[in-house]
C-alpha cells in the first residue's frame, strides 16, 4: 500500500497558487477568470429574507429489466420564514421508464404515475437512448439511467409550483445546479427562470459536490477553502448567453465546506448572509438545514424500496421474476460467500 500513498499524497495536496491559476468553466458558457485575493468578500450577519423555500429530492429502483424501469420518486420543499418553518410539501410518485425499438432506434419514455400530493403532467421525457446528454459513453443508455433525469424534471416543476407561494425578496434554494445538462430539460429552467426574474424572487442552485478544476490541476473548491472565516467568493468568471452565476461560499467559520452555488442573477451579500442563518446546525455545519431538513424527507429509504419490492413481487408473480433474471447475475454474485 505505500506505492499507492505516496502516488494519493501529491494528489490530495493543495499546492500554493501559481501565477495566474483559474477555474475551469466551459467554455461555450463562461469565460473564466483568474484567481485573485480580491474576489474573497465576507458575510455579513444580516436577517434572511421574509421567506426563503428549500428541495430536493430523492428516489430507489424497484424494478429493472432491460426494456423497463420502475422507481419511486420523492420530492419535498419546505418553506420557512424569519428561520421557522411555515409550510411544506411533499409530491410522490412511480416513474416508469419504458423502451419501444425499431430496426433502427431504441426510444425511452418516462410516465409519471402520481401516489402523493397535487402532480401536473410532465412533459417531454422521452429520449433516444444515444441522445447524447443520458448515454453512457458511446453505449446507449439504459431505462434506469432515465429515473434521475425525470426526478429532476419532476424537482423542477416543483420548484415551479413552489415559487406561486413567493414574494418579491424571497429566496429559494435547491439541491444541485441551475446548468441545463439534459434534453428537454432547457424548456423547465427557461420557465424557472422567467418566473424568478418577473417576481423578484431570488433563486439559488447549492451543489454539495462540484467538478470544477483548476488550471493547476487542482480542485477549486478545496483550494478556495484555504481562507477561514465566513466568506463567499465571487465572481468566479464571466457568464456567457445566459448561463447561470457561478459563485462559492463557506457559510460558517467553523464549516470544513465549501459549496458552489449558481443563481439566475449575481448574489448579492445579503443574499450569502441569508443562506448563512440557515448554516449553523451542527448536524452539518455551514449546510442549510432547509435541504437537510428537504432532503430527509424526500429520501426513500432502504426498508421503503424493500417493502414495495415485496408487494409488487406478489402482485405481478412470475412475471416479474422472469422479466428481471436477465439483469440480476450481479446481484446473485453479491450473496455468493466464497
Amino acid at each position: 500500500m505505500d506505492n499507492v500513498v505516496e502516488k494519493l499524497k501529491p494528489l490530495l495536496h493543495a499546492p500554493s497558487p501559481p501565477a495566474h491559476l483559474a477555474p475551469i468553466l466551459p467554455r461555450s458558457s463562461y469565460h473564466a477568470l483568474p484567481f485573485s485575493p480580491q474576489h474573497y468578500h465576507s458575510i455579513p450577519s444580516l436577517e434572511p429574507p421574509q421567506t426563503v423555500a428549500f428541495l430536493d429530492g430523492g428516489q430507489a429502483i424497484l424494478l429493472d429489466a432491460p426494456h423497463f424501469c420502475l422507481a419511486l420518486i420523492r420530492m419535498h420543499a419546505v418553506l420557512y420564514k424569519n428561520a421557522k418553518k411555515i409550510s411544506s410539501e411533499t409530491r410522490e410518485a412511480y416513474a416508469l421508464i419504458s423502451s419501444s425499438a425499431s430496426a433502427k432506434d431504441v426510444q425511452y419514455t418516462a410516465e409519471i404515475l402520481p401516489l402523493r400530493g397535487e402532480w401536473n403532467t410532465l412533459n417531454q421525457i422521452s429520449f433516444d437512448s444515444l441522445d447524447e446528454t443520458v448515454r453512457i459513453g458511446i453505449k446507449r443508455s439504459s431505462p434506469s439511467s432515465i429515473v434521475g433525469i425525470a426526478r429532476r424534471f419532476a424537482e423542477l416543476q416543483l420548484a415551479e409550483s413552489v415559487m406561486q407561494k413567493l414574494s418579491q425578496g424571497d429566496m429559494f434554494v435547491l439541491d444541485g445546479s441551475l446548468q441545463k445538462n439534459y434534453t428537454n430539460e432547457d424548456a423547465l429552467i427557461s420557465k424557472l427562470r422567467e418566473t424568478s426574474l418577473k417576481n423578484a424572487i431570488t433563486v439559488v442552485g447549492f451543489s454539495k459536490t462540484n467538478p470544477i478544476l483548476t488550471t493547476a490541476n487542482s480542485s477549486f473548491a478545496p483550494f478556495l477553502s484555504h481562507k477561514k472565516g465566513k466568506w463567499f467568493y465571487s465572481p468566479v468568471g464571466t457568464s456567457l448567453q445566459g448561463a447561470p452565476f457561478i459563485s462559492f461560499a463557506r457559510l460558517h467559520e467553523k464549516s470544513a465546506h465549501v459549496f458552489m452555488m449558481d443563481s439566475f442573477q449575481e448574489l448579492k451579500p445579503e443574499h450569502y448572509a441569508a443562506l448563512a442563518a440557515y448554516a449553523h446546525d451542527p448536524v452539518f455545519l455551514g449546510y442549510p438545514y432547509g435541504l437537510v431538513e428537504a432532503d430527509r424527507a424526500a429520501r426513500v429509504t432502504q426498508q421503503e424500496a424493500i417493502s414495495l419490492q415485496t408487494q409488487l413481487g406478489e402482485r405481478l408473480g412470475r412475471d416479474s421474476h422472469n422479466a428481471l433474471t436477465s439483469k440480476n447475475a450481479h446481484g446473485i454474485l453479491d450473496k455468493i460467500s466464497f
